[in-house]
């Protein structure tokens, strides 16, 4: 490249999700190397984020399928794109992908997209479904559906990591504590992180259903549980019974939350996937695999292959059965700190090696340079 692209980044929203922080550290990243990046969603609390860091976010309502929405939001993306001079444009969800590629093509600018998910497929979506010159996979297993479901070339998809700020999450105290939800003062902590959607929420679901079992043989550990979404209020009745039953708030709802990093530290097992997994490993939390897609258990290094070719999701894999969640809590709560901490050592050992931010920025530097050459 002659010169840094100026880059609109696109997606649905930023609320807590694996493709809203992909995009946020993305975007951090490619900031601190002099590109400069606009962020445009429906809003979220990485919104806000994003405007702490220096990096505008510009509200667009691309989490609507209504017609009067995308109207509203092709109408803004194609001003947007002609009062001002952006070199790239990159969309991270279907409908800011379609709505994005013909504004793209009408201002002649190259377009990308990024692949997060393995996307519902029916005739109508596939037809809705735009991607760009060049495509972006979070994992294998995503680019090997790209060209089973969408016949997209695979010399055009580039695969990535979902790329961790290491030393964001790295295993020590935080500058301030003030935020954190106290942890037990005796026990451990059990902390689970996710988009809390209908097909997002099996794991949160399970902890809270089999709280009442861990507890009498752990009553000085707890479970905490981040995030928020549309299954929000089965979530918390679950909670709210297994709390009762306990005698004690022994199940904590914090709902969305974007300083995960202190979090994580007061915490001292993690339970879910992706991103969340991820992050929890750059900062030294024995983690257990765990999603609505499916099981894997806790990690070890063996196991870095197989959960690699899904992006740490656990897709293929059979779901968790609550007695299998619960065996494996209970395995690593009966360990010893030693124990925990050597675990966790080759976890953060795992995403330094393979999962960096910088990593990941260099994916994207290399797609847009081919695009812009």
């Amino acid at each position: 490249m002659d010169r840094l692209p100026r880059t609109l980044m696109t997606t649905n929203g930023m609320g807590i999700g694996g493709a809203e922080t992909h995009i946020f550290e993305l975007s951090r990243e490619l900031v601190s190397r002099g590109i400069d990046v606009t962020v445009a969603s429906a809003g979220g609390v990485y919104a806000d984020e994003l405007l702490c860091h220096g990096i505008r976010h510009i509200e667009i309502p691309f989490d609507s399928r209504s017609p009067a929405d995308l109207i509203s939001a092709y109408r803004k993306t194609d001003a947007l794109l002609s009062r001002e001079h952006f070199d790239i444009v990159h969309a991270h969800a279907r409908i800011p992908a379609m709505i994005c590629s013909r504004a793209a093509r009408k201002h002649s600018l190259p377009f990308i997209t990024t692949a997060h998910l393995d996307f519902k497929v029916d005739p109508f979506l596939r037809y809705l479904s735009r991607w760009g010159k060049e495509t972006v996979a979070v994992s294998d297993d995503i680019k090997e559906y790209l060209v089973r479901e969408y016949r997209l070339s695979p010399e055009n998809i580039t695969v990535t990591v979902n790329g961790v700020d290491t030393k964001r999450y790295s295993p020590s105290s935080p500058d301030n504590e003030e935020h954190i939800i106290p942890p037990p003062p005796k026990g451990r902590r059990i902390l689970s992180v996710s988009r809390l959607d209908r097909d997002r929420s099996y794991t949160a679901f399970l902890l809270t259903a089999i709280a009442p079992d861990i507890y009498p043989l752990y009553p000085d550990s707890d479970i905490l549980i981040v995030g928020d979404g549309d299954d929000m209020a089965r979530i918390r009745a679950v909670a709210r019974a297994a709390n009762e039953l306990i005698g004690r708030e022994y199940v904590k709802l914090t709902g969305p939350r974007t300083d995960i990093d202190k979090i994580l530290i007061s915490s001292d097992i993690f339970v879910g996937v992706s991103r969340a997994a991820l992050e929890a490993m750059a900062a030294g939390k024995p983690t257990i695999l765990s999603g609505d897609q499916g099981y894997m258990g806790i990690y070890t290094e063996d196991k870095l292959a197989l959960a690699a070719e899904s992006n740490f999701c656990c897709r293929g894999r059979n779901i968790a059965e609550p007695r299998e969640l619960n065996n494996d809590i209970i395995r690593l709560l009966s360990m010893s700190d030693k124990e925990l901490k050597a675990l966790g050592h080759t976890a953060k050992e795992t995403v330094e090696k393979y999962y960096s931010v910088k990593k990941m920025a260099d994916d994207y530097m290399s797609v847009y340079s081919h695009l812009l050459t």
